[in-house]
C-alpha cells in the first residue's frame, strides 16, 4: 500500500512549476501551492498583478491533495450544533459560503475547460449507526428549514438505492454537492502565475 493519495498518485504532473532563482521583483509573492495559494495567485494574476508562488515541496502535495476530489456544501461541523452555538444567521452565512466555494470551482472547470472528472453528484451525510439517526434527522430538517429547502432525509432503503450496498443506515441528502480529480484540476491550472519550487 502506497502513501500516497489516490489523487496525487494518478494526476497528470503539474508542469507549472519552475526552479532556480526567483524574478527580480513580483507584486505578490505566495507561500504554498495548494489550492488556496493557488487560487489566491490566480486572483490576483487575472487582475493584473505580478505573482509568484512559492512550494517548497510537490504542488498540492500535502492536504490539498489529499481531500479526495470531494467539493461538498455544507458545513463540516453538524449544522444543528453550529446553529445552537452560533445562531442561525452565522450558521446559515456558513453553510452559503461553502456552497458559493462549490459553484466557484464549478464555474472555474467550465470556463476554463479544465478535465478533471467533474460530477455534480451531490453529497449524502449518513448517520453511521442507528443511534445517529435523530441528530441527522433534526440537522436534516433544519438545514432544510434555514437554508436548502431541497435537502432530504432519505429512509434506509433509498439510501441503499444511492449508495448501491446493503445498508441500515439513513442519510441526509443534498443536490449541490460534486467531485472531481483535484490533480487533474490543478495540474492544468489555467493561466498560472510561475510556481518556483525551493
Amino acid at each position: 500500500m502506497g502513501s500516497e493519495s489516490y489523487w496525487l498518485d494518478t494526476a497528470p504532473a503539474f508542469t507549472g512549476a519552475q526552479l532556480g532563482a526567483l524574478p527580480g521583483q513580483v507584486d505578490v509573492a505566495i507561500v504554498g501551492g495548494g489550492f488556496t495559494g493557488l487560487a489566491a495567485a490566480r486572483a490576483l494574476a487575472l487582475k493584473g498583478a505580478s505573482v509568484v508562488v512559492l512550494e517548497a515541496g510537490r504542488v498540492i502535495g500535502e492536504a490539498s491533495g489529499r481531500n479526495g476530489g470531494q467539493c461538498n456544501t455544507g458545513v463540516a461541523q453538524d449544522y444543528a450544533g453550529l446553529s445552537a452555538s452560533l445562531g442561525a444567521d452565522k450558521a446559515r452565512a456558513y453553510y452559503q459560503a461553502y456552497e458559493s466555494a462549490v459553484q466557484s470551482v464549478v464555474s472555474l472547470v467550465e470556463q476554463e475547460q479544465i478535465a478533471c472528472d467533474l460530477i455534480r453528484n451531490g453529497k449524502l451525510k449518513l448517520a453511521a449507526k442507528p443511534m445517529h439517526y435523530e441528530g441527522l434527522a433534526r440537522t436534516c430538517e433544519l438545514i432544510r428549514k434555514e437554508v436548502d429547502a431541497d435537502v432530504e432525509l432519505l429512509t434506509a432503503e433509498q439510501t441503499r438505492a444511492e449508495v448501491n450496498r446493503p445498508s441500515s443506515t439513513v442519510a441526509c441528502c443534498s443536490e449541490t454537492g460534486c467531485r472531481c480529480m483535484s490533480g487533474a484540476l490543478v495540474s492544468v491550472w489555467p493561466r498560472p502565475p510561475p510556481v518556483m519550487v525551493r
